[in-house]
């Protein structure tokens, strides 16, 4: 089931989150890009396939995922 998140809606924004749990993450060329996770190694953003939804802990995969 896919899901259209709006994040200009505060709600919204503050739903869903990278398996860390932080809401500072984008949808960027079909992976979840978190730009609050630490990166150790290189620069840039950590990358994930699922977001989690904060209310119900459901794991979303990112081909589900919706931005508007």
């Amino acid at each position: 089931m896919a899901v259209e998140i709006d994040r200009s809606v505060a709600g919204e924004k503050w739903r869903y989150a990278c398996p860390r749990g932080h809401t500072d993450w984008r949808l960027r060329d079909g992976v979840i890009a978190c730009s609050s996770c630490p990166h150790w190694r290189l620069p840039g953003e950590v990358e994930y396939d699922v977001l989690i939804d904060q209310r119900t802990g459901e794991e979303i995969d990112v081909e589900e995922v919706r931005v508007a």
